[in-house]
């Protein structure tokens, strides 16, 4: 989500300060490795690292093991307002598979892509119309996850990092995460909690050419997740968690905090949550819907902010998933 706010602000300076379009995204590295693709928790405020059951790569892989699953098959597609003064329309994809090998151990693999925006090239000199940038950020991701125990699991995800903004960049990232499951009781009803530890985007830096490195985007996350079955036809679900994201460059550190919330009625979801921010960001709105039919979902999610930016453009996104599990 940082990503489009980041992209907003640096698109407005370059064209005010007339720089050359790579000093634009050169901060603190492709925001695609903070962007969630994942709806469901997409419309529970970000909240994504309790109960998965969907997009597991890019949310919690360890889940996995608190779920019935064998192969889940998921895919997003993401698609934002468009920004003033800004040719094209930002939009990405993201696919996940996951499965599990026996009880303790799970594989899993993932495509991410983000792109649409036109730029026109410029120098300190004059603006050159004949030459349009189309800034474009993708990852290839192989994953793994371990059960120790039934309450204890822990996983980690090798990414290769490819951005293109006029030179291209590319790297290896890696997330590491571990999680714990626990079951009780509260007032008579059977609960679960999903509590996740994760520390993501570990890796060298990302060189564009032969003189520009840019940091990752280092983030320290924590999230919990509790369940409860209020029937036999409702469920309840509720969701917090909290993301820090290093200072990298000239970006300083911020933190988030995500919040969010579930109800189910047998094949139905209603979602809803907010993102709150420590930075002159403004707070987000998420809400969504999903549907599930014999291990077929559709899921979709709206993210919007609750205010206009000092460049005058409002944050929104729309993401449709879909997933088939086995």
């Amino acid at each position: 989500m940082n990503y489009i706010y980041n992209m907003t602000r640096r698109i407005g300076l370059a064209l005010v300060a007339c720089m050359l379009p790579l000093a634009m995204f050169s901060q603190s590295g492709p925001e695609l490795l903070r962007v969630n693709p994942d709806a469901r928790s997409a419309a529970m405020g970000d909240a994504s690292l309790g109960r998965a059951e969907r997009m597991y790569i890019y949310t919690n892989p360890s889940a996995i093991f608190s779920t019935d699953c064998r192969l889940d098959a998921s895919v997003s597609f993401m698609g934002h307002a468009k920004f003033q003064g800004v040719d094209g329309r930002q939009w990405g994809t993201a696919v996940g598979l996951a499965g599990k090998v026996g009880c303790r151990h799970a594989l899993f693999a993932g495509f991410r892509y983000v792109g649409g925006l036109k730029l026109e090239a410029f120098s300190e000199q004059h603006l050159d119309r004949h030459y349009t940038i189309r800034p474009q950020d993708y990852t290839i991701d192989l994953g793994y996850a371990y059960s120790f125990t039934p309450h204890w699991a822990a996983h980690a995800v090798l990414s290769y990092v490819n951005s293109q903004i006029g030179q291209m960049g590319e790297t290896v990232a890696a997330t590491v995460g571990v999680s714990r499951v626990d079951k009780f009781k509260a007032g008579g009803r059977p609960c679960f909690a999903h509590t996740t530890l994760r520390l993501a985007n570990i890796g060298p830096k990302l060189t564009y050419g032969q003189s520009t490195d840019v940091n990752l985007p280092l983030e320290l996350a924590l999230g919990t997740e509790l369940t409860t079955l209020l029937s036999g036809s409702w469920e309840a679900a509720l969701a917090v968690g909290a993301r820090h994201a290093f200072k990298a460059g000239q970006v300083r550190a911020t933190t988030d905090v995500n919040l969010g919330a579930e109800a189910l009625y047998k094949q139905w979801a209603l979602r809803a949550g907010t993102v709150l921010r420590t930075d002159d960001s403004p707070l987000m709105l998420t809400a969504g819907l999903g549907y599930e039919w014999r291990g077929f979902e559709m899921t979709a999610a709206w993210q919007m902010a609750a205010r206009k930016t000092d460049a005058g453009d409002r944050f929104a996104r729309l993401l449709l998933g879909f997933r088939y599990s086995l």
